[in-house]
């Protein structure tokens, strides 16, 4: 029988999510289990949640996700105007995205449960020559309904998973990776991030890592405890404007000009979060069976960042990535041997050794 992820999970999440196409399964800390599964029509996605005696699952309707009780407000509101509507996203009590076609042209809309700063962060980082960013077009804080203009061009996940990658997408990402550096750091009470909110990151995902898993390896709690040892130790002085979620489907090419979008976690962290997050992306989708040339990009990228202090800490920050991409896929559609993957490429990350050899 054809190995399926869902077969690694503990009972009865194994057998309730195989007889079902799914994709990814979440902890909601008061609800139980929310599981991803692909639309029946178009290539759209579908959320349910896992029943209390984990025998079915019922589908979950944006409509009526208890959290974002805005919803059907914001929606007749926009039917009401004659826009054109369509959801393209939607995470369960924290965020749905819907793209729009308004009387001045399209437009991005996410609708949130929580404002998390997220007029400030959105506006942190503004276009430049070289690195586009979507414009905020209207933040609405009382129904927390943010409304952006569209980017063009691929995001470098379509371009990658489809046999286009090239090195010289290296060179992109290092434009990205300085401009969010040469970005003035925002005054006053902005977000911030630091190791210590990476170790917390890793520490919240273990024990789910371990509830989720029929036969969690021994040698993930391990690592988690050898990399926060090593995030602990690494310097506060030189910190940075940081995207905070930048992995390939967060940068789209167009051309000669490289858009950034979704910054609903802008921070001021340490220079190498950054950098380091898109090196375990381009690893793992390396990993998922992407024909990738991933150490020629990872080499542009980081020989273009050639000089910076961050350098000399991009092995511990690559390593947490890498950890925190393992604790995630335990719970998502995976090949058979992505987590064990991950865990040798995170111990040579942290080692310079390895795959990482002469990178990092």
């Amino acid at each position: 029988m054809t190995w399926c992820w869902t077969q690694s999970l503990r009972e009865p999440l194994a057998t309730v999510l195989s007889a079902n196409q799914c994709l990814r399964v979440e902890s909601d800390k008061k609800q139980g289990w929310h599981v991803l599964s692909p639309s029946k029509c178009g290539d759209g996605m579908r959320w349910s949640s896992l029943s209390e005696d984990m025998n079915s699952l019922k589908p979950l309707s944006v409509v009526q996700d208890k959290r974002l009780k805005q919803i059907p407000s914001v929606l007749g509101d926009w039917l009401g105007h004659g826009y054109e509507v369509r959801m393209i996203a939607h995470k369960p009590h924290r965020r749905a995205v819907f793209f729009l076609v308004t009387e001045s042209g399209p437009a991005v809309a996410k609708i949130y449960h929580k404002d998390r700063a997220l007029f400030r962060r959105w506006t942190a980082f503004p276009s430049g020559d070289l690195i586009t960013t979507p414009t905020v077009f209207d933040w609405d804080e009382e129904r927390r309904v943010l409304t952006t203009s569209l980017c063009s061009g691929r995001s470098l996940n379509d371009l990658w998973m489809n046999g286009d990658g090239v090195p010289e997408h290296g060179d992109a990402l290092t434009r990205v990776a300085r401009a969010l550096w040469a970005t003035p750091v925002p005054d006053g009470d902005f977000p911030e991030h630091t190791a210590f909110d990476e170790i917390r990151v890793l520490e919240e995902r273990l024990p789910l890592f371990h509830q989720t898993l029929a036969d969690p390896s021994p040698r993930a709690e391990a690592l988690v405890q050898r990399v926060s040892e090593a995030l602990a130790s690494t310097s506060t002085t030189s910190k940075t404007l940081s995207h905070r979620d930048l992995h390939d489907k967060q940068i789209l090419i167009d051309g000669d000009q490289t858009s950034l979008i979704d910054l609903d976690l802008a921070a001021i962290a340490h220079p190498a979060l950054d950098v380091a997050n898109m090196l375990g992306h381009i690893r793992l989708r390396a990993l998922k069976g992407a024909a990738l040339p991933w150490r020629e990009i990872a080499t542009r990228f980081v020989g273009g960042l050639e000089g910076h202090s961050m350098l000399q800490e991009l092995n511990v920050w690559t390593a947490a990535t890498l950890v925190r991409i393992l604790l995630i896929y335990a719970r998502r559609q995976r090949p058979e041997t992505l987590l064990d993957d991950l865990i040798e490429s995170a111990s040579a990350a942290l080692d310079r050794g390895g795959e990482w050899k002469g990178l990092l």
